[in-house]
């Protein structure tokens, strides 16, 4: 959706949040139709439209859940059921794209009974894409919905508040809860990938405060959350690496790619053991603070700096 061109029509902090809502949401879904249409029929051209997609799904979850208090719930709930099921089976695909990519620009080259596996399960993993495109968007059932619910979002009471207004207390609450749930203990997998997860929904719910600031003031406000992300990114690719392999290795018959997936798993079990103990001596209280700091200012100062 491009930036509203009519005077009357732009989106500014003073507007209501009503015309936020709209706006916002046609913003953060329009990508969605597009990179499910991308990666159903194009990902091998290009594979970041399936990255793009899970992107897109995420920030267009995230932003239903910011508005939740707009949306009528029956309409919300479809949604949040089909958006989060093309956000699996990208994520699904994407996590092959990701291994392979990386595979293939490690110093140390990856068996080849390995990446043929590799290759076998990522073109398995294009069917539920092209299904979930089939299935939503069969005589544009998808776009009607979108248009439909932005359509329905609310015109009344508090709706009509600045955006400004609404969306700083609304971020008070969400950074608050975010604040009080960072774990103490990281040094086992499934929290640091929970911990990923709520710094990721973060962000992306964060994100829509972006009317209320300068761009640079955003991008320096939020730095620390996107070098969290990264780290925890690489931790959680390897992650998701050595328990595909795992899974892989138990299941095949041919011998040589057996071996090579069993290789393979040693490789990525020690980066994998490497990366995290690197994460734990870094992610110190002072980088807790720091972090705490930057989310506290989001909120905290006078964004339009009044």
């Amino acid at each position: 959706m491009l930036e509203p061109t009519n005077e009357e029509d732009r989106i500014t902090p003073d507007s209501p949040v009503s015309k936020v809502v709209r706006y916002s949401l046609g913003l953060r879904l329009e990508p969605v139709i597009h990179y499910l249409s991308m990666a159903a029929n194009g990902s091998d051209e290009n594979i970041e439209n399936v990255h793009r997609l899970r992107v897109a799904t995420r920030r267009s979850i995230a932003s239903i859940h910011f508005f939740r208090k707009f949306l009528p719930r029956k309409k919300r709930r479809w949604f949040l059921r089909k958006l989060d099921r093309i956000r699996r089976v990208a994520g699904n695909a994407r996590d092959l794209d990701v291994m392979a990519s990386r595979l293939s620009n490690e110093p140390n080259t990856s068996p080849a009974g390995c990446m043929q596996v590799l290759r076998r399960y990522r073109k398995e993993s294009q069917q539920p894409i092209l299904r979930c495109f089939d299935t939503l968007f069969h005589r544009g059932r998808f776009e009607t919905k979108v248009r439909e619910l932005i359509d329905s979002a609310s015109m009344q009471g508090i709706a009509l508040q600045s955006y400004e207004r609404w969306s700083v207390t609304r971020a008070n609450r969400i950074v608050s809860r975010f604040l009080s749930s960072i774990p103490e203990d990281t040094g086992d997998l499934a929290s640091l990938h929970h911990f990923r997860i709520r710094i990721k929904s973060l962000r992306y719910r964060l994100e829509l405060l972006m009317l209320l600031y300068p761009p640079e003031q955003f991008t320096h406000l939020i730095g620390p959350i996107e070098v969290l992300q990264s780290k925890l990114g690489r931790i959680n690719d390897l992650a998701t690496s050595v328990s595909l392999l795992t899974k892989w290795s138990r299941g095949l018959k041919s011998k040589r790619e057996r071996n090579g997936v069993k290789k393979q798993l040693e490789v990525e079990r020690e980066q994998l053991t490497r990366f995290r103990k690197q994460f734990v001596a870094w992610w110190t209280p002072a980088q807790k603070k720091k972090l705490r700091k930057s989310l506290k200012r989001i909120v905290d100062e006078n964004p339009l700096g009044e």
